[in-house]
């Protein structure tokens, strides 16, 4: 994952002396709009895989748990394998709740799990996800998640929800302008950074 080496408490505060706004705008709207941001960028942008490897089971229970990370939900999976020897994965087919006993060696939510058929015994299930900071809850939780060229687009976004928060719209829309534009640049980075070859 990226880190500005920012920290968020840092970050915030930097924000909240330039914000100029009548109305008092609390810690946990700044935590919420930079969480918010984070997670965006890195479910619909950054979209960094990481490898979770399970024993095997037909059913594992949502969302996974992962330290340093924000917990794997259903939507974060991107694919899973069935390993049945040191050597050997097979990759297995998305399908829906409906489809899961139609077809063989698959994968599927149902409800708070995720379900897997296979036709052959296996060892361990290996789950392809995309990887997402873990929430902020106060403003001592770690550092700003973009590398340190982008934290002025966290920085757009976050200036112009308090401005919207606080009825100012011309100025909202300027920064959210900013934002838009900051986000463009990023995702074109983003995307030369990424493999060529690959699901």
């Amino acid at each position: 994952m990226f880190d500005s080496r920012i920290s968020a408490k840092e970050f915030i505060n930097n924000l909240k002396s330039e914000i100029d706004v009548a109305l008092p705008i609390s810690d946990e709207s700044y935590l919420a709009w930079l969480n918010s941001a984070e997670q965006f960028l890195y479910g619909f942008v950054i979209k960094e895989e990481g490898i979770y490897i399970t024993e095997f089971a037909d059913e594992i229970s949502l969302p996974i748990d992962i330290e340093g990370e924000n917990s794997i939900r259903s939507c974060d999976i991107t694919s899973v394998y069935a390993k049945f020897s040191t050597m050997r994965r097979v990759q297995l087919l998305h399908v829906t709740l409906a489809n899961g006993d139609t077809f063989k060696d698959v994968y599927f939510e149902n409800g708070d799990k995720l379900c897997i058929k296979t036709s052959f015994p296996c060892n361990e299930a290996e789950i392809i996800y995309i990887k997402r900071p873990p929430l902020k809850k106060t403003l001592e939780d770690g550092n700003v998640m973009v590398p340190v060229e982008f934290v002025e687009l966290i920085a757009s976004k976050i200036r112009g929800e308090a401005y919207k928060l606080a009825n100012e719209d011309s100025i909202a829309a300027k920064w959210l302008s900013d934002y838009n534009a900051h986000l463009q640049d990023f995702s074109a980075w983003c995307a030369l950074k990424k493999a060529k070859v690959g699901m």
